[in-house]
């Protein structure tokens, strides 16, 4: 069997690849419009601050659904406002000091009430509708727990055209491989827990320069993790 071939069968995962679309959907870049029971419980940061709106996603509408998932229905990520670039070399907690993510299940939203927008004009993200697209993704090669395994494994580097079709997940979606830029972390750990998805700077901010933030989920505690990496300048 051909090397590249094998390589891919064997580290295959499935992904859903989060796209804007002009189609009237539930999910959306840039807003968020669910609540429990309070329609005024907009997250703040630790100054009293809202967030601004970066993803709401009704997990029902996207093709994959991940074993880490299949409790949930619904993931919002707020952010501040004034947040453009935060390196963070190990995950943090999203204890709404600079994100907050919230997650639903479908007993917690039976008691779901629409979110009311206590601000305006501190958006940072346009809005638009998001369509999830299944996609096979592949691991980078220059993630810190795949580095060289191609080589190591079949005695020689990638060519240039199987870079180009591995090298495809520059990209916001949930499931998958993580794509680190520059080294990375491992993608599961006890402190910080899983990989789940990733907000790269394709949905319509630039964070830093091309950054990708990274959302892990801690399943034990029910607790969200981020981490950011960008593109030197």
């Amino acid at each position: 069997m051909n090397a590249f071939i094998e390589f891919k069968k064997k580290h295959r995962r499935p992904a859903s690849r989060l796209q804007q679309t002009d189609e009237v959907r539930k999910s959306v870049w840039g807003d968020c419009t669910v609540a429990i029971n309070n329609p005024m419980d907009w997250p703040c940061n630790f100054h009293g601050d809202p967030l601004a709106p970066i993803v709401e996603l009704h997990l029902e509408e996207l093709p994959l659904r991940t074993q880490r998932l299949d409790t949930l229905q619904i993931i919002q990520v707020f952010m501040d406002p004034l947040l453009t670039s935060l390196p963070s070399k190990k995950p943090q907690k999203c204890d709404g000091r600079y994100i907050t993510v919230r997650s639903y299940d479908a007993i917690q939203l039976q008691n779901q009430v629409p979110l009311k927008h206590p601000f305006s004009g501190r958006y940072i993200i346009p809005k638009s509708y998001i369509k999830g697209v299944f996609i096979d993704d592949y691991p980078m090669d220059d993630m810190l727990y795949t580095a060289d395994f191609f080589e190591s494994a079949y005695g020689r580097e990638m060519t240039l055209d199987e870079e180009d079709e591995h090298n495809l997940n520059f990209f916001s979606k949930i499931g998958g491989w993580p794509h680190f830029i520059s080294g990375g972390i491992p993608e599961e750990s006890e402190e910080y827990g899983s990989f789940v998805f990733q907000l790269d700077s394709d949905c319509g901010f630039e964070w830093g320069r091309s950054g990708t933030w990274f959302f892990f989920y801690k399943e034990s505690t029910a607790e969200w993790f981020y981490y950011w990496e960008s593109f030197p300048y």
